[in-house]
């Protein structure tokens, strides 16, 4: 029962944080390290899907990267050190920062970005391959801090315009939409945005960089754009109007 009520609070704690608006931007709340206290029995009843990385101080929300352009050749660039995992979605750079050791992996930097934003994790055993991505504890203003500076989407190796999960044959000028999102300002999810939001969008602009990981932007009706955060939940919902 103790660990029932432990694990209730942590997860509640965690659900009633969201972002912020201030005069300096859009703050998106840290994600705690109290995630990795988490113990796995039969009397917790919580299961994490969202696949966490500690590392040098930082949060990271992951997922399994599965995409016909992108592979551990493609993607993996320096090995920086070896990952610890515990009941298959908590990885650290430390035993310490973990519940108990069940898998090793080597960490690597991703080939186009900054460690400080993006990593990845191969598991040889199982041939997988883990992307994860630092996107929370963040203050951002303008879309350029993210969509430029973080995703670069500027160095896009392909487009593809997605509608219901095809391709679709309209137009899209490309350029155009990046200065665009850019130049954007970023928005905090109030109530009006989030009922937009909320609905099916319109279309996915998907960039696929050079390494060949997708990276999607849902488009909205009322010029709404969003970009959701590897793994994390709608808290980390990037947002801008354009």
């Amino acid at each position: 029962m103790k660990n029932r009520i432990i694990c209730s609070i942590i997860l509640t704690m965690f659900l009633l944080t969201s972002c912020t608006n201030s005069a300096t931007g859009v703050t998106y709340p840290k994600i705690s390290e109290n995630r990795f206290n988490y113990v796995r029995n039969d009397m917790t009843q919580v299961s994490w899907s969202t696949l966490l990385l500690n590392y040098d101080g930082k949060i990271y929300t992951g997922t399994i990267l599965q995409s016909d352009g992108a592979s551990f050749d493609t993607v993996c660039d320096k090995e920086l050190g070896v990952g610890y995992g515990y009941d298959g979605v908590f990885w650290a750079d430390s035993e310490e920062k973990i519940t108990a050791v069940e898998a090793q992996a080597q960490v690597y930097s991703v080939k186009g970005y900054d460690s400080d934003f993006r990593l990845c994790i191969y598991r040889e055993d199982s041939d997988t391959l883990f992307l994860f991505e630092n996107l929370n504890g963040v203050t951002v203003s303008k879309g350029s801090d993210v969509f430029e500076k973080k995703l670069r989407l500027n160095e896009y190796e392909t487009v593809e315009v997605v509608k219901n999960g095809r391709t679709a044959d309209e137009k899209l000028d490309v350029d155009n939409f990046l200065t665009q999102l850019f130049e954007a300002d970023m928005l905090p999810l109030s109530e009006n945005e989030s009922i937009q939001v909320g609905k099916e969008c319109l279309y996915e602009v998907v960039f696929y960089d050079e390494a060949g990981i997708p990276n999607t932007l849902k488009v909205y009706d009322g010029g709404y754009v969003v970009y959701e955060a590897l793994g994390a939940d709608s808290t980390y919902r990037f947002l801008v109007k354009i």
